[in-house]
């Protein structure tokens, strides 16, 4: 994306990923040291299952 000079939604895009990831992982990087660790997801999950029936 910054050696083609492209836009973040526009990166999002042909990445075919959300336009808020890209930005999240942006900022990761540049926060960082200029690397992002794939699967390092700092979000809280639910892991709870899903009920089919009641």
């Amino acid at each position: 994306m910054q050696e083609e000079g492209l836009s973040v939604p526009k990166t999002a895009e042909g990445a075919g990923i959300p336009r808020s990831t890209a930005y999240e992982l942006i900022n990761e990087l540049n926060a960082g040291d200029g690397t992002v660790l794939s699967g390092n997801n700092s979000r809280k999950t639910n892991d709870k299952g899903k009920k089919l029936f009641s």
